[in-house]
């Protein structure tokens, strides 16, 4: 059942189902035109967010003796879950040709 309002203007009743009203939060609305004016800057940041990952990544691996292929697959299935397995590719093709 829809819920009604006080008559519209046009004389009928208007439903809360056909409200355009942003009912997003506030921060959101503010995030979301913060990410829109500085979009340049936010990729940037995803960049150097990558490139941070990578080399924990490659310094985690390299203080570990025994890297078995299961446990690069493991990390492979994760990355790709984060999104971020395509800037991490050329990383994960160097470890597996060490193995």
């Amino acid at each position: 059942m829809t819920e009604t309002r006080e008559p519209a203007e046009t004389g009928g009743y208007a439903s809360l189902e056909e409200d355009d009203e942003d009912l997003s939060p506030e921060w959101l609305r503010e995030l979301s035109l913060l990410v829109t004016l500085n979009w340049p800057w936010c990729l940037s940041l995803l960049e150097m967010v990558d490139r941070l990952c990578a080399l924990f990544l490659m310094e985690a691996l390299g203080r570990l003796r025994a890297v078995s292929v299961l446990g690069v697959l493991d990390w492979l299935y994760l990355l790709s879950l984060l999104g971020i397995l395509d800037s991490l590719c050329p990383f994960f093709l160097a470890v597996l040709d060490r193995l």
